[in-house]
């Protein structure tokens, strides 16, 4: 399972959270308070991992303007 990085946790925005997610990286948001549930891509499609199952992640506004994304090790 998915653990979030060390302490002090790094926050940042939704272009740098797209940035570790192309660079290879599974992201979350704080926001969401369950590591479970994370995003990655998975070849040309970003997908996010929910309930032990994987879906086409729609982006949303609130995903977007976030300002507390975290990536997982």
């Amino acid at each position: 399972m998915p653990s979030p990085t060390k302490a002090p946790q790094l926050t940042f925005d939704f272009p740098t959270a797209m940035k570790a997610i192309i660079d290879g990286k599974r992201v979350t948001k704080l926001e969401w308070n369950d590591v479970t549930m994370y995003c990655e891509l998975h070849g040309q499609w970003l997908m996010i991992h929910r309930d032990g199952q994987w879906f086409t992640w729609t982006v949303s506004d609130g995903d977007v303007l976030g300002q507390d994304w975290v990536v997982l090790e």
